[in-house]
C-alpha cells in the first residue's frame, strides 16, 4: 500500500528525496568535520566562540577551491558596475596608459573617482602619483607624496623630484636613507650612472662605516665591491676585504690584507683575525697572551672568547672547547640578553661538551637553566634533556608537537592525546567582523578572476590595517598561504605560514592541510626508484622537502643541484655506478635526480648498518666527518651523538628531516599511535 503510494504521488516522492539529500548533506558535513580535525573535547566547547572555526574553516575551503574565471568576458558583464574588481582593473589599466601619454583620460578618470574602499583610494593615490611624475609636476607629487608605504619605485621618484627641482640637501638625505637599507643595483634603474656617481662620492665616511658594519654582521658582502670604489679609506677597505676572505676561507688572501693594515682604528680586528688564523693552523701557543692584546675592547673580546671556543669545536679539541665556551658564558651572564642566541648557544655546547668528556657535574643544572632561555630551539632542547633526566612530564615539549623534540617523545610516552589539542583552531576561533568579510570577499575577486599576484599585493596591504582583531588578522595571514599551496609552490607555502605564525611548531595542521608542511610530489618517482631497498617513501619525501622543498631547479650556495640537492662529483660517481653517464643539466630533471639522490643514500645507509642519523649526518656534512666523529664521540646513542654533532647546520638537517619523516609516517598510518621514529 504505502509503495504503491508512493509510485503513485509525485509530491510524496520529491518530499522523500529532499529528505534524503538533506540526511546526506548532514552526514558529509559530520564526516568533513571530523577529517579536518575539529575538536571534540569538552575544553574546545567552553571557549568564548566556537562557532568561529567552523566559519574560518568553510572560508579556507571556498578559497581552495575557486574556479578561475575569464575576465575578459565577464567582467563587462557584472550587474553591478560600481564592484570593486572592476575599480581596480580599471586603475591598473589606466596606470598602463600613462606610457601612451593619455594625460586627459587619467585626468578625468582621478577627478571623478571616489571609492569607500580604503585600498581603491591606494591604487588610485598611486595611479596620481605617477601621473604627477610622468607630466613633470614634481613639486606637486612632493606634495601628494604621503609617507605611505608605497613602495621603492615611489620612493625613487620622489628622489628623483627632489633631483630635477635642484634640492641637493633633501635629495642626499633621501637617497642616503635608501641606501643604507637597499644595494647599489637597486638604484641603476633609476639613476644615471652619473647621477648614481655623484651621490656615492657625498657620501661620508661614518656613513660607509655604518652600512659596512651591516654587511659584516649579516655576512652578506655582494654589494661591496659596488661600493668599494666609492670608500676613499683605503685601510677601511683593507680590513673589510680582509674579513670577506676569511669568511670565505681565503686565508693566504686574508693574510696579505692584514699585512696592509697600518692604522691603530683596526689594530684591534686585525689581532682577532690572526688569533683565529693561528688557532685554525693549530698554532694554540700564547693564546691568553694574544687575548690580552684586545681585552680593552670588551666587546671583541668576549665575542673572540666565543669564536676561539667554536674554532676549538670544528677542530674536535673538546677540552679547550669547554673551556672558552665556559669562559664566554662566566663574562657575559650578567647581560646575557646583550648575546641572546650566543649565550644559549654556548651553554649548549658547553653541556655536551662535558657529557662527552664524561663530566657531569652539573649536567642537570645546565640543562634546566636552558630550558628557560629564551631562545625557543634552545628552551625546547634543553628542556626535552631536563625532562629525561628528572623523568619530568615534558611539558614544555608538548606543547610544540611539530619538533624533532616532539617526534622523539613518541618514544618513551604516549602522546597521541595532544593532537587533538592542536594550536590550530586557536589561531582563528572568533567570528569574523563585518571588515573581515569584506576583505575576504575582495581576495576572492581577486582569485576568481585568476589574479592571483594582485590577491597577494591586496593582503600585504591588509597586514597594515590596525582595525582587524588577532584572529581576523590570522585569517587573512592563513589565506596567503593557500594562495601559494593552491598555486603549488611550496617553498612560499611553508615560509609565508612560518614567518606569519611565529609559533608554527606549536601547530599540527588538519588532516586536509597537512601539505603545507609536507608535499607529497613525486611519490611514483620515489616508489620506483627505492623498491626493494628497504627506504620508505617518507624518508625520501622528508629530505627532498628539506634539501630543496620540491624545487626540481634550485641551486645551493654549495653549488649542490636539484630536488635531493646533489653536487656534481657524487652525481657523476652515483651515475657510473649504475652504469651510465649523466650529461649536462641532467641533473636537474626530477627523475634522474631522484634515481642518484636514492642510490646515494642506500649507499651511506649500507655503509652505516641502516642507522638513518649517520647516513643523514653523512649526505649533508660527507662520509670523512661523519668517520671523525665516530671516532671522536665513541659509543655515545642516536639521540646523543645527533647533540654533540659540532656543526649547527648538520646537526639541525638531521633533526629537521628525522621530524619530517615522523610526520610524513604519522599523516599516512592508519594506527597512528605505533608511528615512531
Amino acid at each position: 500500500m504505502i509503495l504503491k503510494l508512493f509510485k503513485n504521488n509525485n509530491w510524496i516522492k520529491y518530499l522523500f528525496e529532499i529528505e534524503l539529500i538533506l540526511i546526506v548533506s548532514f552526514a558529509l558535513s559530520m564526516l568533513i568535520t571530523m577529517l579536518v580535525g575539529m575538536p571534540k573535547t569538552d575544553d574546545y566547547y567552553k571557549t568564548e566562540d566556537n562557532s568561529g572555526i567552523f566559519e574560518k574553516y568553510k572560508i579556507f575551503t571556498s578559497i581552495n577551491n575557486i574556479n578561475v574565471k575569464n575576465i575578459t568576458e565577464d567582467i563587462n558583464n557584472t550587474e553591478n558596475n560600481k564592484s570593486f574588481i572592476k575599480d581596480f582593473i580599471t586603475l591598473r589599466s589606466l596606470s598602463s596608459e600613462l606610457e601612451n601619454k593619455s594625460y586627459g583620460i587619467i585626468d578625468d578618470f582621478i577627478n571623478k573617482f571616489n571609492s569607500d574602499d580604503k585600498y581603491l583610494l591606494y591604487e588610485k593615490n598611486k595611479l596620481k602619483l605617477r601621473n604627477l611624475f610622468i607630466k613633470q609636476k614634481y613639486s606637486e607629487y612632493i606634495d601628494e607624496y604621503n609617507g605611505e608605504k608605497y613602495g621603492f619605485t615611489y620612493d625613487m621618484m620622489l628622489l628623483k623630484s627632489f633631483i630635477f627641482l635642484k634640492n641637493e640637501t633633501k635629495s642626499n638625505e633621501i637617497f642616503g636613507s635608501l641606501l643604507l637599507s637597499h644595494p647599489i643595483k637597486f638604484f641603476t634603474n633609476y639613476l644615471s650612472e652619473t647621477e648614481l656617481s655623484g651621490f656615492l662620492k657625498k657620501i661620508s665616511q661614518s656613513f660607509w662605516n655604518k652600512k659596512l658594519e651591516n654587511m659584516l654582521q649579516k655576512g652578506n658582502f655582494s654589494d661591496f665591491r659596488n661600493i668599494s670604489k666609492y670608500i676613499k679609506d683605503k685601510q677601511l677597505i683593507y680590513f673589510v676585504s680582509a674579513e670577506i676572505a676569511y669568511s670565505k676561507k681565503q686565508y693566504s688572501r686574508t693574510k696579505l690584507l692584514l699585512k696592509k693594515i697600518k692604522s691603530t682604528r683596526f689594530q684591534t680586528g686585525k689581532e682577532k683575525l690572526l688569533l683565529k688564523m693561528r688557532i685554525r693552523e693549530q698554532d694554540y701557543a700564547n693564546i691568553d697572551q694574544a687575548l690580552e692584546k684586545i681585552i680593552s675592547d670588551k666587546v671583541t673580546y668576549k665575542r673572540l672568547i666565543y669564536d676561539i671556543a667554536s674554532l676549538f669545536l670544528m677542530k674536535g679539541e673538546s677540552e679547550k672547547s669547554l673551556e672558552y665556551f665556559s669562559k664566554f658564558i662566566s663574562l657575559t651572564k650578567a647581560d646575557k640578553s646583550n648575546y641572546n642566541e650566543d649565550y644559549w648557544k654556548a651553554l649548549w655546547t658547553s653541556v655536551w661538551l662535558k657529557i662527552k668528556v664524561k663530566d657531569y657535574k652539573g649536567v642537570k643544572s645546565l640543562f634546566y637553566e636552558g630550558s628557560k632561555s629564551s631562545v625557543r630551539s634552545y628552551r625546547l632542547a634543553n628542556s626535552f634533556w631536563y625532562s629525561f633526566i628528572s623523568e619530568k612530564n615534558y611539558s614544555e615539549i608538548k606543547k610544540h608537537p611539530f619538533t624533532y623534540y616532539y617526534a622523539r617523545l613518541t618514544q618513551y610516552s604516549d602522546v597521541k592525546n595532544h593532537f587533538k589539542k592542536n594550536t590550530f583552531k586557536n589561531l582563528f576561533n572568533k567570528k569574523g567582523s563585518e571588515l573581515f568579510y569584506r576583505l575576504v570577499f575582495h581576495i576572492k575577486e581577486f582569485l576568481r578572476y585568476g589574479l592571483s599576484d594582485e590577491s597577494l599585493e591586496y593582503i600585504s596591504w591588509i597586514k597594515n590595517n590596525e582595525n582587524l582583531s588577532t584572529e581576523d588578522m590570522n585569517s587573512i595571514k592563513f589565506i596567503e598561504t593557500l594562495i601559494y599551496f593552491k598555486r603549488g609552490d611550496h617553498y612560499f607555502t611553508f615560509t609565508s605560514f612560518k614567518n606569519n605564525f611565529d609559533n608554527y611548531q606549536e601547530i599540527i595542521l588538519p588532516y586536509f592541510l597537512r601539505e603545507i608542511y609536507l608535499p607529497l610530489r613525486y611519490e611514483k618517482l620515489i616508489a620506483k626508484y627505492i623498491s626493494g631497498s628497504g627506504i620508505k617513501k617518507e624518508l625520501i619525501l622528508a629530505i627532498i622537502n628539506r634539501e630543496s622543498m620540491f624545487r626540481p631547479n634550485i641551486v645551493s650556495p654549495a653549488k649542490a643541484k636539484g630536488l635531493m640537492q646533489l653536487i656534481d662529483r657524487t652525481a657523476k660517481q652515483t651515475a657510473r655506478k649504475l652504469g651510465f653517464k649523466l650529461k649536462k643539466n641532467q641533473i636537474y630533471n626530477p627523475e634522474i635526480n631522484i634515481r642518484l639522490g636514492t642510490a646515494h643514500l642506500k649507499e651511506l645507509l649500507n655503509k652505516y648498518d641502516g642507522k638513518i642519523y649517520l647516513a643523514l649526518a653523512a649526505y649533508n656534512a660527507g662520509s670523512h666527518r661523519v668517520k671523525k666523529w665516530i671516532e671522536n664521540f665513541g659509543n655515545f646513542e642516536e639521540e646523543k651523538f645527533i647533540e654533540m654533532i659540532p656543526f649547527s647546520e648538520t646537526r639541525n638537517y638531521v633533526k629537521n628531516i628525522l621530524r619530517n619523516y615522523y610526520y610524513y609516517m604519522f599523516y599516512s598510518a592508519k594506527n597512528r599511535s605505533n608511528v615512531k621514529l
